[in-house]
């Protein structure tokens, strides 16, 4: 399942339209669009579309390739901008398309006089899973998204004080349950950029668990949010076929039941192994008792004596 998440990394650009009341415009924002995405993006609707005193217009769209994508692409119709409130389309097609980050150029005009008010960017980072991480935390997913935003501008912000991590930023999902043995765990998958250029995983590990054991900012920040560790946002290795996560517990019960049924088949099988033996025990006694009554010899049966009476003689 395909979906969309939206995160604004700047503060809304302000433009004062003569005769017209102050309008406040989302500039700088960014789209990820990916198979690991499962917040959906807000989408404004309004019938009156007519009121709206600005019409936005997609001026041109530029691509940059992931660092483990070279693929170029000529190709840039994934894209469509709602006139009236300059919502951003995605056509899904674009999950086929290789990995990188748009760079969408808007022109907001006013419509009375038609002139520019705004040039605005939108960026869409199409993110394999190959490229998302996630970081794991000691605490739950509901006491997690209390802090997230926290965690999101304190991490980015670090990472743009240090000079190790130059043009290093983050950009984070939602939080979820981890899917693990400890209930008490969370986690939220992300995905790491230099500039402009999604990092693959090996990269982006390389770059934010370096630290973790250290005395620098990140590695205290990791602390105070109780990050436990960084893993592939993905969990293949984790699920079934079915999707369903199996626990150590679940494995435990599921050997116990598996070798409880091999004794019951073994007593059956033995038990059945004992009544043929005692029935051919039975059948080699019978035959045996046979065959010794047809070797012993037969007795002669006594002659029969006659008797002569005295008229006889």
């Amino acid at each position: 399942m395909i979906a969309f998440t939206m995160e604004v990394i700047s503060l809304k650009m302000a433009a004062t339209l003569k005769g017209l009341p102050k309008i406040n415009f989302n500039n700088n924002t960014i789209i990820t669009f990916g198979e690991e995405i499962n917040t959906p993006i807000p989408i404004t609707i309004d019938i009156n579309n007519e009121l709206s005193p600005i019409e936005y217009h997609l001026n041109s769209v530029t691509f940059i390739p992931s660092e483990s994508s070279s693929a170029s692409t000529e190709k840039l119709d994934y894209f469509a901008v709602d006139p009236s409130y300059g919502d951003v389309r995605i056509d899904p097609a674009l999950a086929d398309h290789p990995e990188g980050v748009f760079s969408l150029h808007i022109d907001a005009t006013q419509k009375s006089t038609r002139t520019s008010v705004a040039d605005l960017i939108t960026s869409v980072h199409n993110v394999k899973s190959s490229s998302m991480l996630k970081f794991i935390f000691n605490q739950e997913a509901n006491h997690l998204s209390l802090n997230l935003d926290d965690f999101k501008t304190r991490l980015n912000s670090a990472l743009n004080t240090d000079s190790s991590f130059a043009q290093i930023s983050v950009v984070i999902g939602m939080p979820r349950s981890h899917s693990d043995s400890f209930k008490n765990r969370s986690s939220v998958c992300f995905h790491a950029l230099r500039g402009d250029v999604i990092l693959s995983q090996e990269s982006a590990i390389s770059v934010l668990s370096a630290t973790l054991n250290g005395d620098s900012t990140i590695s205290r920040l990791y602390q105070a949010f109780k990050v436990a560790n960084i893993e592939p946002c993905s969990e293949l290795e984790r699920t079934l076929s079915s999707g369903i996560v199996v626990s150590r517990v679940t494995l435990f019960w599921i050997g116990v039941s598996l070798l409880g049924l091999l004794i019951l088949i073994s007593f059956c099988l033995y038990s059945c192994f004992i009544v043929r033996y005692k029935d051919c025990l039975d059948e080699k006694k019978a035959a045996m008792n046979g065959s010794e009554e047809h070797s012993l010899p037969r007795k002669k049966p006594c002659p029969s004596v006659q008797f002569y009476g005295i008229q006889h003689l």
